[in-house]
């Protein structure tokens, strides 16, 4: 199985750990990188926060790719409440997860979620899916989402 059907070659390098920049600017994600935000400033480890003092803390945790769409769908389903439990006061709403339902991060007890606009969510995802296919991250591999204005 190939994760990036279309991408041939590239190096690796093992020691980086690349990031995401997500910004709370960018209207067309600013409720999904805000709860992303939130949310890494909250959990124990501050998963995929690039920022290596939040809390006073030399340590974060990366977001781990998980490649396993059954899984997924587990952690998903774990995180997001059915459809009658969404916000309904945002508009065309959808349930969001971070850390993301396709990482490992995901699994533990830690993952929390929010009502967003599916749009948001959706683009959102289309960010993280297409930096992971650029970026050549594979299962098991460390990476970042880092929020910027």
């Amino acid at each position: 199985m190939s994760y990036f059907p279309t991408l041939s070659g590239g190096c690796v390098m093992p020691d980086v750990e690349p990031t995401l920049e997500m910004s709370l600017s960018d209207p067309t994600v600013t409720d999904a990188a805000q709860f992303y935000l939130d949310t890494q400033n909250t959990l124990p480890y501050h998963d995929g926060s690039p920022d290596q003092t939040v809390a006073g803390g030399p340590y974060t945790l990366p977001l781990i790719r998980m490649y396993n769409p059954q899984q997924r769908d587990v952690n998903r389903r774990r995180a997001c409440p059915p459809p009658e439990g969404l916000d309904p006061t945002v508009p065309n709403p959808s349930c969001d997860e971070y850390p993301f339902a396709s990482t490992y991060n995901a699994s533990a007890s830690t993952v929390k979620s929010r009502t967003v606009p599916l749009e948001q969510n959706r683009k959102a995802g289309s960010y993280v899916s297409a930096f992971l296919t650029k970026n050549h991250i594979i299962d098991g591999d460390a990476w970042r989402l880092a929020i910027v204005l």
